[in-house]
């Protein structure tokens, strides 16, 4: 089946991210094209029923077909079931929970902009709190499961493994700024993040000016990390 991949994305967004690492792990080429989300132009506001990114142009050249799918999480799915190799377990019950956690993922994600955008001190250690009671919950699973790492599931990179690792990917800029060891009382969680962050499809699957596109973005939004952000 011959087609071609476009996503459209912003410079920083956690969960193109993902769509990209899974595109890196499978060779897939694909283009990219990267948006303002406060200033959106008229075909993007046409081809994403949400307003948001990311959205990705399947086009299917033997068919003359174009369709257009959105959200992360189904678009890491046609991926996963239209390119190899499979990255998700092959076991229903596996496949389940790994989905459940990705949704968990999702949540600690969007905890992690909570406290990267903070209006102010108290603001940021509310949202600091809630993601260190997901994190312990993470910390909890990865200890009982019967596997020898590094990833989620074991050896293998599977779709959970793209759906965390921008959030750790993340972390590590934040701890450049502000210093807080926030994995070291999670030693399996900091092992998976360690695994994934240096991974090349991990590292590939952001612009190479990422932490200054991230530096950018915080110091617009002006809250409480726009002056811990060096200019």
């Amino acid at each position: 089946m011959a087609q071609k991949l476009h996503l459209v994305s912003t410079y920083t967004c956690p969960y193109v991210q993902r769509a990209r690492i899974i595109l890196n792990e499978k060779n897939t080429p694909y283009e990219i094209t990267y948006i303002d989300l406060t200033q959106k132009p008229d075909w993007f506001q046409e081809m994403s029923p949400l307003g948001t990114v990311p959205v990705m142009r399947v086009q299917d050249e033997e068919n003359n077909v174009d369709t257009t799918l959105f959200e992360s999480q189904v678009i890491c799915e046609y991926l996963d079931e239209t390119q190899q190799p499979a990255l998700h377990p092959q076991k229903p019950l596996d496949r389940a929970l790994n989905r459940a956690w990705i949704e968990y993922g999702s949540k600690l994600v969007s905890a992690q902009a909570g406290y990267t955008f903070a209006a102010n001190e108290d603001a940021q250690k509310e949202k600091l709190d809630s993601i260190k009671s997901m994190l312990a919950r993470v910390e909890d699973l990865l200890s009982k499961r019967n596997n020898d790492g590094p990833m989620f599931n074991g050896e293998q990179m599977a779709l959970i493994d793209a759906a965390y690792a921008p959030f750790f990917m993340r972390n590590s800029i934040l701890e450049k700024v502000k210093p807080i060891g926030l994995l070291d009382a999670y030693p399996h969680v900091k092992a998976w993040s360690e695994a994934l962050i240096t991974r090349e499809s991990v590292k590939k699957s952001v612009v190479e000016t990422f932490e200054e596109e991230i530096r950018k973005r915080v110091v617009a939004r002006g809250g409480y990390m726009a002056d811990l952000f060096p200019n």
